[in-house]
């Protein structure tokens, strides 16, 4: 697919599938209303997101993150993955490791293309931390590690992670599709979470394995998040439930988390390419009227 005009590529991350816009070939300003449009899967090409890269600034390629939903994201572990695999698609790249830079916040991340035969490809998300702007604010200046709570009907003990993105992570509630999407929903909007919250539900099946359910604030429902993953780990971490290198299962399937010193998190996991297009002259009329 290399050196081709292509409007798009889908690319799909364990069932968490993003659409790469290339601004070099693709005019159209991502507006709140123009990625809602994108992502709508009946109505559009239909994604759980939108990274928009590369931008080429000097020697840096940069990206920029949206979510379905249409607002802009600060960090996804699978979108990163997804745009490392796109960069070498379009022949941005040929080193298997390399580096890119997350706009929003000038954060530059580590690539390493692990295995091209399987896909595999692992980045250095950074640093993780239990306090943030998106995080629960403690008078008593604890950290927010299994704390209760409070929802409509029931009470949930959970513990707080800054990834780059807010995560909420639950342990000891039924993990399946109906606890992420009852629950989930109603954490994410919680009076605790200003910006809302990324929400995931744990099961401990050993020291080296957990099985995780997510709602995610920009997408909803969700069969697999990387930056969820990695919130996972970190907060079971936390609570000595966890080594250091962790396999997550999600319903759409495994990635490994890793801890490093100075609480660095990597991750790794499968990227799959699912199509390259143009957009339709009628879809690109909506878009552009959007545009206005």
């Amino acid at each position: 697919m290399r050196n081709e005009s292509f409007d798009f590529r889908k690319y799909d991350a364990l069932g968490n599938d993003y659409l790469v816009v290339d601004p070099r070939h693709c005019g159209l300003r991502m507006t709140p209303e123009t990625v809602r449009k994108l992502c709508d899967r009946h109505h559009g090409v239909g994604s759980d997101g939108i990274v928009l890269g590369p931008i080429v600034d000097g020697g840096r390629l940069g990206l920029r993150l949206f979510n379905a939903d249409g607002s802009e994201c600060e960090k996804s572990g699978n979108g990163l993955r997804i745009f490392a695999r796109s960069l070498i698609d379009a022949g941005y790249v040929s080193a298997s490791k390399f580096t890119v830079r997350l706009e929003y916040s000038g954060q530059d991340i580590d690539v390493d293309c692990l295995d091209c035969r399987d896909d595999l490809i692992k980045v250095a998300m950074g640093a993780y931390a239990l306090h943030g702007p998106g995080l629960p604010a403690r008078a008593d200046g604890c950290d927010f590690i299994d704390r209760p709570i409070r929802l409509r009907d029931t009470e949930v003990r959970a513990s707080c992670v800054d990834m780059g993105n807010p995560h909420c992570v639950v342990i000891g509630e039924p993990v399946n599709e109906a606890t992420a999407r009852s629950f989930g929903r109603e954490i994410c909007s919680h009076p605790y979470f200003p910006n809302k919250t990324n929400v995931q539900f744990v099961e401990v099946i050993a020291h080296d394995r957990l099985r995780i359910e997510i709602w995610e604030r920009g997408a909803g429902y969700t069969l697999a998040s990387g930056s969820s993953s990695c919130a996972a780990v970190a907060a079971c971490r936390e609570l000595g439930l966890v080594d250091d290198r962790v396999t997550v299962e999600m319903p759409g399937g495994t990635v490994v988390v890793e801890i490093g010193s100075g609480r660095n998190v990597f991750l790794t996991g499968p990227v799959k390419c699912v199509a390259a297009g143009v957009l339709a002259d009628d879809l690109k009329r909506g878009l552009t009227d959007a545009q206005r």
